[in-house]
């Protein structure tokens, strides 16, 4: 459990990567200087985290990988004051596209009980850097899921 030191929230440890225990190695690294959010298109349209695992399934396919771990997200997130879940957990659900450069873009929520809350987990995310992932040894897009649990206290 991690706690907010700008406010009561704890932030459950939840998060984590569909299918993010599938990647070992990536054949890139992305810097964290390289990625601007800019609205550049995509060189290709993004394998889904399905395609991915098929790819993998025959000894050709590797998704990305969170640099720093999931600890490196739930440092980012700054949880706003005032926001109470009244002691019931919570989940925001983002989508995202890591880019060949292991940059996160096209940041959507999918799910949230709160607007403030996404906010939060959206700029948390999109701070964050990749390895990006690879089908048949090439760098590529790769659209992925972050859910995260929020409970505040009482």
């Amino acid at each position: 459990m991690t706690s907010s030191p700008r406010s009561s929230w704890l932030l459950l440890a939840v998060v984590f990567l569909m299918a993010s225990g599938c990647a070992r190695t990536s054949p890139g690294t992305a810097e964290a200087s390289s990625c601007a959010q800019d609205e550049t298109p995509l060189s290709r349209a993004p394998f889904s985290t399905a395609e991915v695992e098929e790819a993998m399934a025959r000894g050709a396919g590797q998704l990305p990988e969170l640099m720093g771990g999931l600890s490196s997200v739930l440092e980012k997130i700054q949880v706003p004051p005032g926001v109470s879940t009244g002691g019931e957990r919570v989940r925001v659900l983002v989508e995202f596209v890591v880019d060949e450069a292991g940059c996160p873009r096209q940041l959507r929520v999918l799910e949230s009980p709160d607007d403030a809350l996404s906010e939060a987990v959206l700029q948390a995310v999109g701070q964050s850097r990749f390895k990006p992932g690879a089908v048949d040894g090439v760098l590529v897009p790769i659209r992925m899921e972050l859910p995260t649990s929020f409970r505040t206290e009482r």
